[in-house]
Protein backbone atom coordinates (compact mmCIF):
# COMPACT_ATOMS: atom_id res chain seq x y z
CA UNK A 1 0.00 0.00 0.00
CA UNK A 2 1.29 3.37 -1.08
CA UNK A 3 1.81 6.25 1.48
CA UNK A 4 2.45 9.68 0.87
CA UNK A 5 2.97 12.27 3.10
CA UNK A 6 4.48 15.37 4.17
CA UNK A 7 5.15 14.51 7.89
CA UNK A 8 8.02 11.61 8.51
CA UNK A 9 7.45 10.93 11.38
CA UNK A 10 3.38 10.92 10.66
CA UNK A 11 4.54 8.16 7.63
CA UNK A 12 6.35 6.15 9.95
CA UNK A 13 3.22 5.51 11.49
CA UNK A 14 0.89 4.97 9.04
CA UNK A 15 3.59 2.55 7.63
CA UNK A 16 3.51 0.61 10.74
CA UNK A 17 0.04 0.18 10.65
CA UNK A 18 -0.35 -0.71 7.44
CA UNK A 19 2.55 -3.53 7.95
CA UNK A 20 0.55 -4.67 10.67
CA UNK A 21 -2.22 -5.11 8.72
CA UNK A 22 -0.66 -7.57 6.81
CA UNK A 23 0.22 -5.03 3.80
CA UNK A 24 3.88 -3.41 2.61
CA UNK A 25 4.14 -0.31 3.45
CA UNK A 26 5.61 1.87 0.20
CA UNK A 27 7.03 5.22 0.56
CA UNK A 28 6.06 7.20 -2.12
CA UNK A 29 7.45 10.47 -1.31
CA UNK A 30 5.71 13.78 0.04
CA UNK A 31 2.03 14.56 -0.20
CA UNK A 32 2.18 16.20 -3.54
CA UNK A 33 2.97 13.04 -4.97
CA UNK A 34 0.04 11.46 -4.30
CA UNK A 35 -1.29 12.09 -7.63
CA UNK A 36 0.69 9.24 -8.49
CA UNK A 37 -2.27 7.01 -6.73
CA UNK A 38 -5.38 8.91 -7.42
CA UNK A 39 -8.39 7.57 -10.05
CA UNK A 40 -7.37 6.69 -13.39
CA UNK A 41 -3.83 6.10 -12.83
CA UNK A 42 -2.21 2.78 -12.49
CA UNK A 43 -1.81 2.05 -8.93
CA UNK A 44 -5.22 3.27 -8.23
CA UNK A 45 -6.75 0.47 -7.19
CA UNK A 46 -4.17 -2.07 -8.30
CA UNK A 47 -3.90 -5.59 -5.91
CA UNK A 48 0.24 -5.91 -6.89
CA UNK A 49 3.43 -6.62 -4.62
CA UNK A 50 4.82 -3.87 -3.46
CA UNK A 51 7.88 -4.35 -5.79
CA UNK A 52 5.32 -3.72 -8.83
CA UNK A 53 3.61 -0.98 -7.09
CA UNK A 54 7.00 1.08 -6.86
CA UNK A 55 7.37 0.25 -10.63
CA UNK A 56 3.82 1.49 -11.39
CA UNK A 57 4.44 4.72 -9.21
CA UNK A 58 7.76 5.13 -11.15
CA UNK A 59 6.17 4.84 -14.29
CA UNK A 60 3.58 7.20 -13.63
CA UNK A 61 5.97 10.17 -15.70
CA UNK A 62 5.14 8.50 -18.60
CA UNK A 63 1.78 7.83 -18.41
CA UNK A 64 -0.73 10.22 -19.93
CA UNK A 65 -1.76 11.57 -16.34
CA UNK A 66 1.93 11.73 -15.56
CA UNK A 67 2.64 14.12 -19.34
CA UNK A 68 -0.41 16.30 -18.10
CA UNK A 69 0.84 16.69 -14.99
CA UNK A 70 4.45 17.68 -16.08
CA UNK A 71 3.17 19.88 -18.56
CA UNK A 72 1.17 21.90 -15.86
CA UNK A 73 4.43 21.89 -13.61
CA UNK A 74 6.57 22.76 -16.56
CA UNK A 75 8.66 20.54 -15.95
CA UNK A 76 10.98 19.77 -18.80
CA UNK A 77 11.59 15.98 -19.81
CA UNK A 78 14.96 15.30 -21.25
CA UNK A 79 15.35 18.73 -22.10
CA UNK A 80 12.25 19.64 -23.86
CA UNK A 81 8.82 20.91 -22.25
CA UNK A 82 5.53 18.49 -22.55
Amino acid sequence: MAIAGDDPDGVEVVASIVDALGFDPVAAGPLAEGMRMEPGTEPFGANVDAAELRAMLDRFPESQRGHAVLRARRVPVNGEFL
